[in-house]
């Protein structure tokens, strides 16, 4: 994957405490068992995670980490804009479903199907 994003310069902001999680992304995890202290389990993500998509013309990344809850690690996926890279956002966060493979990879469509 090509990065656009400096990832360290980002994460040196959020060290600083500059971050924002949106009311949607701590939503979206809870419904998905990102729990408890789930605004600090999704800045490790953003902190310690990996990017594995990067979406420049929309200054968004998607980036994997495994969380320990309650001794069992779980995938997490989040997606960090960075419009503002002193002022970056969780937008939303989720456990990955069945369309990952290895939670990291976007599993390819079979020809003729369609997502609903």
């Amino acid at each position: 994957i090509v990065m656009f994003v400096d990832i360290e310069q980002i994460r040196a902001h959020i060290r600083q405490g500059n971050l924002t999680v949106s009311p949607h992304a701590l939503i979206e995890a809870k419904k998905d068992g990102i729990s408890p202290k789930t605004a600090q389990l999704l800045e490790e993500v953003a902190l310690y995670g990996e990017i594995i998509e990067d979406y420049p013309e929309r200054h968004r990344c998607l980036i994997y980490h495994e969380v320990v809850i309650e001794r069992f690690k779980i995938p997490v996926h989040i997606v960090l804009e960075y419009e503002f890279v002193d002022e970056p956002a969780i937008v939303t966060a989720y456990v990955p479903d069945n369309q990952w493979i290895v939670s990291r990879k976007r599993a390819k469509r079979k020809k003729g199907k369609r997502r609903k």
